[in-house]
């Protein structure tokens, strides 16, 4: 359906841009012992019983956003692309931008590590380009262009979870490929199979379906996908710097996709008991994938742990079946293993104003996180955030952007911040009966991003959804857990397959 009038909705989002966003306002960072929990190896043994136990008793399923681009992954490579016509080594070093320098060298140096370089040197070959050569004389333009352009690879222009990432075991594997790989170790059922669900672009729908069937029938191992495409529905408009919604030549209004919190709403059809999130690119190749397995394995033990208490005290709550002793044992439960702030004094409170603010704090999604000691990557970090009226405090996982970067006291409690998100989530969508929660309604809807972007060299305003971990999920019961650093390798760049763990000598 084209669009030309604006809607009601529209006028409000319309109305934020104006309004601009709402920065959160954080009370503390969280840190060991301050909302993140340490779990200490006396007790993997009970954690991983609760895990096998779930393995031949529920439907756990691997949730992946994988429709993003590489672009980013290959910025520094295109830009010298679209800009030079011949790329050297003594053109590089006399670029401005030092940075950008060392990105280029060090691909370029290492080019036959690269897990894509028997693809690159085939397509080259085919057009009568010698890679061997081309490296030997100093000639980087070539290279670099039937990596990223449609004219080779076109690995700028396609999704991540599609690239090969991997040398192992003699084979090359896509990022994709090692995601099966590591879920294969453990999420596989007693029958070897293992439920996977895909989001994906529209146009890229088709090949993951074609992937994961090649994949596949190499391996005893069977894969139930679901592959979904963001909803057209959770688009959201954009403007000019004035505020003014933008349109296309044919005057229709220009919608674009509403960030990744938009992915909510994919989330909240997948049929699953437990639901692990990972990102596309934060994978290693088989031979490595032992210890992120593990603590896989040991988050959804930790969950199930605090579930089965959360369900316990819940359905006696409603049931009726409690004393004032059982409910005060609830609040301390909901303190110091939900980290559910009560913002009274609890002791003030009766014993039925406990017993219904507990069924409402305790009737709600529930999620733990992995989180990873900062050692200087980017990523959003968990904190203690107060609402809007100030009454309530709860952990939050808050990007940069969300923080007002004019407020002192504010940006010296981001500066103690000790962890960050990683994006290792085990979540629980079914409530205490049984039935899926409706995830919607646990939305902090004032938590959105405005971002600038270009098109056909105009600036544009476009507004995103609040973050699929960060007030997508705001009112869920959020649990903290530290996980090994090295569980994080992430792709952000192309030379970030250069780091140790995605390297197999």
């Amino acid at each position: 359906m084209k669009n030309f009038l604006l809607t009601d909705d529209d006028k409000k989002q319309i109305q934020m841009f104006k309004n601009g966003v709402k920065y959160v306002n954080l009370h503390d960072a969280c840190s060991v012992g301050n909302g993140i929990n340490i779990i200490s190896s006396d007790d993997y043994s009970e954690l991983l019983g609760y895990f096998e136990k779930a393995i031949l008793e529920k439907e756990l399923l691997l949730f992946i956003p994988a429709s993003g681009a590489a672009s980013r992954m290959f910025k520094v490579l295109v830009s010298y692309n679209n800009k030079y016509d011949h790329i050297d080594r003594d053109l590089i070093r006399l670029n401005d931008n030092d940075n950008d320098k060392e990105v280029l060298l060090e691909f370029i140096d290492n080019i036959y590590k690269f897990a894509f370089c028997d693809d690159l040197k085939s397509v080259m070959d085919k057009k009568g380009l010698n890679l061997d050569h081309l490296i030997e004389n100093g000639q980087f333009k070539s290279i670099i262009d039937y990596l990223v352009s449609e004219r080779g690879l076109s690995y700028s222009n396609i999704p991540k979870g599609l690239l090969k990432f991997h040398k192992c075991n003699g084979k090359e594997t896509t990022a994709l490929e090692d995601h099966l790989s590591e879920a294969a170790c453990y999420l596989k059922d007693k029958n070897n199979n293992c439920n996977i669900h895909l989001t994906v672009s529209s146009e890229h729908k088709q090949a993951f379906e074609k992937h994961i069937k090649n994949y596949e029938s190499r391996c005893n191992i069977h894969y139930n996908l679901s592959i979904s495409v963001q909803k057209n529905s959770t688009d959201t408009l954009a403007v000019d710097l004035n505020d003014v919604p933008y349109r296309i030549n044919s005057g229709e209004i220009l919608f674009r996709p509403g960030g990744h919190g938009a992915l909510l709403e994919n989330l909240n059809d997948v049929c699953g008991d437990i639901v692990f999130i990972k990102n596309v690119d934060n994978v290693v190749p088989e031979a490595n994938n032992k210890e992120n397995c593990l603590w896989k394995k040991l988050l959804c033990g930790y969950f199930l742990q605090i579930q089965e208490k959360l369900f316990y005290y819940l359905k006696r709550l409603v049931n009726g079946n409690f004393d004032e002793k059982f409910v005060d044992n609830a609040m301390i439960f909901a303190k110091e293993k939900l980290n559910i702030v009560v913002q009274k004094d609890s002791s003030n409170l009766t014993c039925q104003q406990k017993k219904d603010f507990l069924i409402k704090m305790f009737n709600r999604p529930v999620r733990v996180c992995g989180m990873v000691k900062n050692e200087g990557e980017p990523g959003g970090g968990p904190y203690w955030v107060k609402s809007t009226d100030n009454r309530q405090i709860s952990i939050q996982i808050v990007e940069k952007e969300q923080v007002d970067a004019k407020s002192e006291q504010q940006q010296s409690i981001q500066r103690l911040s000790t962890h960050f998100n990683p994006v290792d989530i085990v979540c629980g969508l079914r409530d205490y009966k049984g039935n899926q929660f409706e995830l919607t309604r646990f939305i902090d809807p004032e938590t959105f991003l405005i971002t600038t972007k270009s098109i056909q060299g105009e600036a544009i305003k476009v507004l995103e959804h609040p973050g699929l971990w960060n007030g997508s999920m705001a009112d869920w019961i959020t649990i903290l857990i530290e996980v090994p650093n090295s569980t994080f390798n992430p792709v952000k760049t192309v030379n970030d397959l250069l780091c140790k763990k995605h390297i197999i000598n």
